[in-house]
């Protein structure tokens, strides 16, 4: 996947290089279950691309490989010619088949979410899996410890370095004034986006836009090389994503139960209760277990509004970009607010009290 191509150029040799993929895994001689989860993320790539043949807005394949767990960058318009151009960074759990399932769907959401917000300017919206998210958690039980390295940052920072490169490529490709450059990431795809951004010359985008997210790495919106009050957070209050607990915090408490321990259970519970006061006492505050909550004060942000969610579930990690043509305004208000500053529409975007 090169970037800095012309997107028309890309799309057709990403068709051509798709159906031979999909030939080649079809015929592979006693297939892994990974050689099986990429033919049928490609399978549903191609499905995707027959269903929007035709239809308003056209899609580019702007990227497909076998590299690592599969990678697939599929785009709602054409970013060398938008006004404004999305590039939307899934987290945990995403496999290839989401680049033509409901990832390309969250994608295509930004899309009309962004058109209704001004429908005289041109938007191109765009799923990016140029990277390897940690695997479902469901994996671990076939033994797979891979999604255990979410608690880690080695895959983000990869992923930030390539997704860098890949904003890189389209402001080189965008044709006359360049575009209003949005990036866009959900869960652990924040942490990837928020470590690109810290790195030099950062993603190169005008706006940075995270939902669902359990921190970036960063102490401040102002690392991110960009304007802190072009730095946007969605952040529903039943998200567990975005209360996950400070790996300090995680830490302190495990040395105080392994503390207690000789005093058998008792104690450990003890112990453990000690070390979780002494941080909540003597702790940084408003800490998630990738750094400071992008939804505090103090990480100097705009918090957009967002559904709350249902208590006690996933699903409210899940509505950030829902169908704006759904009938359910609750969870509306999400992919609204970021079609809005996609558009840059700023002031239409519904403001949230930060924590």
């Amino acid at each position: 996947m090169r970037d800095g191509i012309p997107a028309t150029a890309r799309d057709q040799a990403n068709r051509l290089n798709l159906a031979h993929l999909i030939d080649t895994y079809e015929h592979k001689p006693n297939p892994s279950d990974d050689d099986q989860q990429k033919l049928e993320g490609f399978r549903a790539i191609r499905d995707k691309l027959n269903v929007q043949n035709g239809k308003q807005p056209p899609a580019f394949l702007l990227g497909v490989g076998e590299q690592g767990q599969g990678r697939g960058i599929l785009s709602f318009g054409d970013p060398d010619t938008a006004k404004n151009v999305s590039a939307y960074v899934p987290g945990l759990g995403t496999t290839l088949s989401a680049v033509g399932g409901k990832d390309a769907d969250r994608a295509l959401n930004v899309w009309n979410a962004a058109h209704n917000a001004d429908p005289t300017s041109a938007t191109a919206s765009m799923v990016w899996l140029g990277y390897d998210p940690p695997p479902g958690l469901e994996k671990l039980a076939d033994g797979d410890t891979r999604p255990l390295e979410v608690t880690g940052t080695d895959r983000a920072s990869k992923g930030g370095t390539a997704y860098d490169t890949f904003m890189a490529g389209l402001r080189a490709t965008h044709e006359g004034t360049p575009a209003h450059l949005v990036a866009l990431a959900h869960s652990y795809g924040s942490t990837t986006v928020g470590l690109g951004a810290q790195m030099p010359g950062g993603t190169g985008a005008d706006d940075i836009i995270l939902v669902g997210s359990p921190g970036t790495g960063a102490a401040n919106a102002s690392q991110l090389h960009i304007d802190p009050h072009h730095v946007w957070v969605g952040d529903a209050e039943n998200d567990p994503v975005s209360h996950l607990p400070a790996k300090g915090r995680v830490t302190n408490d495990l040395g105080g139960v392994l503390a207690g321990a000789t005093a058998g259970p008792l104690g450990m519970l003890g112990g453990g209760y000690v070390a979780d006061k002494m941080y909540d006492w003597f702790g940084p505050d408003n800490q998630l277990w990738f750094g400071q909550d992008p939804a505090s004060q103090d990480f100097g942000a705009n918090r957009f509004e967002v559904a709350d969610g249902p208590e006690n579930s996933f699903q409210s990690h899940s509505d950030y970009m829902t169908d704006p043509g759904e009938k359910d305004a609750k969870t509306l208000e999400s992919v609204n607010n970021i079609g809005q500053i996609v558009a840059g529409r700023y002031d239409a975007v519904t403001r949230q009290e930060s924590r």
